[in-house]
């Protein structure tokens, strides 16, 4: 609606600006005129040559082309702002709109963009591939998930595209899956909770990276029993996956390990005067 009051105030001051141009080529013709008529005269009398008369017509004939065109100007511009042109937009797809970019009267030019249309009836879910897994994604694999809105429904998805760029920060490219979208009830911009089937099943606990401590060549954890007792655990580590690790073996699921801190917490139990007070060994 802002877009619709800046264009009329336009309009209007538009309006203004020619009707005092009118004005003034008004006075300007009827001036060229007196002139052109005082030159005829005094041709006439042989006081004034032909080539002066004519010098007086040209400008008289100036001075009403300019008036004809000022007011041409007015009428059309009237014309339009008492009947807008309007065009019809076909849509290259049938589905919902989703964002509207342009308000009513507001101009358009070539290659705006207009409106945002999605169709729902198939929808793409993204998720990331990690660096070391590249290799196992084949052009029949699957996905299947399932969102916050029906964690208990599981649907499945088609391979459309393995990104061919790796994200510096994750280190992991983005495969897109293509899925049925019966009811409509997958949206876009929801989040998915997703299975790939990469033909290779491993049981395994993640946990953040900067719970996993080195001890004289093995892995460590440490797991909270209660309070401020902790247990160290020996852990089998396999690959790592953005900030997380997964843990092959030692560790159970609902577990929870010492992540903040872990680092002290070793020194604590690995010096003398504090060797037992407060941790376990397995």
């Amino acid at each position: 609606m802002a877009q619709i009051r800046v264009e009329n105030a336009r309009i209007e001051a538009e309006k203004r600006r020619l009707s005092q141009a009118i004005n003034e080529s008004r006075v300007r013709v009827k001036l060229a005129q007196a002139e052109f008529d005082r030159a005829a005269r005094l041709y006439e009398q042989k006081a004034y040559s032909q080539k002066q008369v004519q010098a007086a017509e040209a400008d008289f004939r100036t001075a009403e082309t300019g008036l004809a065109s000022v007011t041409e100007q007015l009428d059309e511009l009237a014309s339009t702002a008492a009947s807008p042109t309007s065009y019809g937009v076909r849509a290259p797809i049938s589905g919902t709109i989703v964002e509207v970019h342009k308000a009513i009267g507001e101009q358009v030019q070539p290659g705006e963009v207009i409106l945002e249309i999605v169709n729902l009836d198939r929808v793409w879910i993204e998720a990331p591939v990690f660096e070391r897994d590249l290799s196992r994604i084949r052009p029949q694999t699957q996905a299947v998930f399932s969102t916050l809105s029906s964690i208990n429904e599981e649907s499945k998805g088609t391979l459309v595209n393995l990104g061919a760029v790796v994200d510096e920060k994750t280190r992991a490219a983005t495969a897109v899956f293509e899925a049925a979208n019966p009811g409509r009830r997958f949206r876009i911009g929801m989040q998915a909770n997703i299975r790939i089937d990469a033909g290779e099943q491993i049981r395994a606990v993640m946990i953040p990276k900067e719970a996993v401590l080195e001890n004289e060549g093995k892995r460590i954890v440490y797991v909270l029993l209660s309070g401020e007792e902790f247990q160290r655990v020996e852990v089998e580590v396999g690959g790592d996956y953005g900030g997380k690790v997964a843990i092959l073996s030692g560790l159970k699921p609902g577990q929870r390990v010492v992540t903040q801190g872990a680092y002290q917490l070793k020194l604590q139990e690995l010096s003398p005067a504090n060797a037992g007070e407060h941790s376990h060994e397995v």
